[in-house]
């Protein structure tokens, strides 16, 4: 081998495919019903805060998305003005 040159060693690594799952249940948000949470929306491409507000009878969550001109740290007062109309959350929600 010449001077100053490295030597290549070749490895065999073994390829694993583990999928790694949250221990808490995605489609249960009745804990986090009255709070702030970050959701992904399935048509959407990054998550975005939303309030939980209640849920419905036929089982489905309301959600309120914050306004434009609120702070981030305004968000947790949890004032009506703040927040933009009542929309059910779409199915294949994500919490993150």
């Amino acid at each position: 081998m010449p001077k100053g040159s490295i030597k290549k060693i070749n490895k065999t690594y073994k390829k694993t495919n583990k999928k790694r799952t949250r221990k808490t249940n995605k489609k249960n948000f009745d804990k986090y019903i009255g709070k702030i949470v970050y959701l992904k929306l399935p048509k959407n491409k990054w998550q975005k805060k939303f309030w939980i507000v209640r849920k419905n009878k036929n089982s489905r969550y309301i959600i309120r998305s914050p306004n434009i001109n609120i702070l981030n740290r305004d968000l947790y007062k949890l004032r009506d003005s703040d927040y933009g109309p009542e929309k059910l959350m779409p199915i294949g929600t994500k919490i993150l």
